[in-house]
């Protein structure tokens, strides 16, 4: 089940982080939350994870900084998901190590089809079963 899958997401805005914690929480993954790069770095030290979802811009350290720390130690996957869409953003995301790279405002169902399409590369235990479409109460609850 995805309740064994932990995530981290890092945002400094914290209507995102809420929102996207109980979107991701109704899918059965768990959720650890960062509002700064330092705060990420610090739990991704001292949590198990199995992916973060990064924005760019972030005080402390900015999304492009976290990920390349991570990267000297680790394969993790990172999404970037941000409002940064220039093309050197974009290839930047990708040249520091991300798996994939979001515009924000995203739709949700397609969110949630990439965290479990990189979920399902890097984590082959997870069986495809387990990976079920969204909650339709999930869509009504937001749709309101």
């Amino acid at each position: 089940m995805n309740e064994s899958v932990n995530i981290l997401l890092v945002d400094d805005d914290p209507d995102i982080r809420f929102l996207m914690k109980l979107i991701l929480q109704k899918e059965g993954f768990n959720v650890f939350i960062a509002e700064n790069g330092r705060q990420a770095l610090d739990l991704w030290q001292r949590i198990p994870l199995d992916l973060v979802l990064l924005d760019v811009v972030m005080p402390i350290l900015n999304g492009f900084e976290i990920c390349r720390q991570i990267r000297m130690f680790s394969s993790i996957p990172i999404i970037f998901l941000t409002a940064m869409e220039a093309e050197q953003d974009v290839v930047q995301g990708f040249d520091v190590g991300a798996y994939d790279y979001i515009l924000k405002p995203f739709r949700l169902k397609e969110l949630v089809a990439r965290i479990r399409s990189v979920l399902r590369r890097s984590l082959p235990q997870l069986t495809y079963q387990e990976n079920l479409p969204l909650h339709h109460e999930l869509e009504s609850s937001l749709a309101s």
